[in-house]
């Protein structure tokens, strides 16, 4: 991350920071793109993945500089968000509900990791461990393809 704002300083860069899953990462041991260049970088999230799927709301910091500009070109595609969901969204942050909605989500993807370690324990898998994601490694003469087929045939959605 450093070395990514590194570049982005030396080829003066504009990062963009969707972080949308950056919750599943322990506070501790996490901290966004965009601390490393706040000044070259805009920042995205939302609350559907961390808290609840139908909040659909999201957040956006941008540096002083570049928030005027942005601003102009979010009111382009969207005209306002949702007053009820904006409120929404304050009421479950200002009562601490969020936090302990993101516990339960994070809880969720530590289970759904195990489980599939469990299952596919003897394939080659790559993930974060606080992730909704796993890379499964086919092994030969298996295509992606064919997998997927196979995967779809049996209930189960593969990307």
């Amino acid at each position: 991350r450093q070395a990514i704002a590194e570049i982005a300083r030396e080829f003066d860069l504009f990062i963009v920071d969707d972080d949308i899953y950056g919750f599943l990462e322990p506070a501790a041991d996490y901290q966004p793109l965009t601390a490393y260049a706040p000044e070259r970088s805009v920042y995205l999230t939302s609350l559907s993945k961390s808290v609840l799927p139908a909040l659909r709301i999201g957040y956006l910091y941008a540096p002083p500089q570049t928030l005027s500009r942005l601003s102009s070109m979010v009111r382009s595609s969207v005209w306002m968000p949702s007053p009820l969901m904006a409120q929404l969204a304050s009421n479950l942050i200002n009562s601490g509900m969020a936090d302990q909605l993101v516990r339960v989500q994070q809880d969720e993807a530590a289970a759904r990791q195990q489980m599939a370690r469990e299952i596919l324990g003897r394939y080659k898998i790559r993930s974060q461990p606080n992730s909704f994601h796993i890379w499964l490694e086919l092994p030969e003469p298996w295509t992606s393809d064919e997998f997927a087929n196979l995967a779809r045939n049996n209930g189960v959605t593969v990307v």
